[in-house]
């Protein structure tokens, strides 16, 4: 099954996973991000959002996690 990955674009991980793009960016927007209607979000990577955002390495991982928990529910 397809996970989530750091290099994905916002862009990328919500047409990836259509069925769960809300949830998704609803755990996105709880973790601080806007990046659902940004106009990065198309380009800019899950991993440079967050990194711009002030998150290190242990809370991208975590976020990762998050997301690739919502994906992996029926």
């Amino acid at each position: 099954m397809k996970k989530i990955q750091k290099t994905m674009t916002f862009q990328e991980i919500f047409s990836s996973f259509p069925e769960k793009r809300e949830e998704l960016a609803f755990e996105l927007m709880s973790s601080g991000l806007g990046c659902v209607g940004c106009m990065q979000a198309g380009f800019e990577t899950l991993e440079e959002g967050l990194y711009s955002h002030g998150f290190d390495d242990s809370a991208i991982e975590k976020i990762i996690q998050k997301l690739n928990s919502i994906v992996d529910q029926k």
